[in-house]
């Protein structure tokens, strides 16, 4: 498993900016409809992993 989450980590880091800035608004009560594109790039990122599971990895 940590394998696995050293390969995907800049994948994650990508969405990491997106949760920041989505919480930041958020809290200064911004509607809920900031989340959008933070879910779009989460699913995103996790059909892409998921897609590459097993690609470049050692036995």
């Amino acid at each position: 498993m940590k394998q696995k989450l050293k390969h995907h980590a800049p994948h994650l880091a990508l969405c990491a900016p997106m949760v920041v800035v989505a919480v930041v608004l958020l809290a200064s009560g911004t509607s809920i409809a900031v989340l959008i594109p933070v879910v779009g790039c989460m699913l995103m990122m996790a059909f892409m992993m998921a897609a590459m599971g097993g690609v470049g990895q050692r036995p």
